[in-house]
């Protein structure tokens, strides 16, 4: 049986796949769902979707957090270090995926710790098990819209 894919326009896929990502981030609570929708986009260097998504996931994240410039930071983050990474690696190949996604899932609570400094709080960082299934969240969800994205790709539905 072949998975059928539906063609629905790319912008209301993405409010699903966010709404998905919201709902997921108040279930698990403490793992970012949201910033892993950027990388598929920057995969394929589509600029102009990334920047949107990113400019959602910083703005709903700046939103919910207690502290602001966290997200900023962590996305910032993001952009400048798949842009180096990808210029000297292929961004589609799974082990860029899964060495890259273990470097978020490392680099968003530090950015979160630094901002958190300049605002004279205490943050924690999480511990390695917390770190470990943030790495597993951030590649699933890259590597399930990657393989999502090659299939309408492939249908010209992108």
């Amino acid at each position: 049986m072949k998975l059928r894919i539906p063609q629905l326009p790319t912008p209301l896929w993405w409010l699903v796949g966010a709404s998905l990502a919201l709902w997921g981030q108040e279930f698990l609570g403490g793992f970012d769902l949201l910033s892993a929708m950027v990388l598929p986009w920057l995969a394929r260097s589509r600029r102009a979707p990334a920047l949107a998504a990113s400019l959602v996931v910083v703005v709903v994240q700046e939103g919910l957090s207690s502290f602001s410039l966290g997200a900023t930071l962590a996305m910032a983050g993001l952009w400048g270090s798949f842009l180096l990474a990808a210029r000297h690696l292929d961004p589609h190949n799974i082990l860029f995926m899964a060495g890259y996604a273990a470097f978020l899932a490392v680099w968003t609570p530090g950015a979160y710790a630094m901002v958190a400094a300049l605002h004279d709080m205490q943050l924690p960082f999480p511990s390695w098990p917390h770190i470990a299934l943030q790495w597993g969240v951030f590649f699933l969800i890259w590597w399930a819209l990657d393989v999502l994205l090659r299939r309408r790709e492939r249908h010209g539905a992108v």
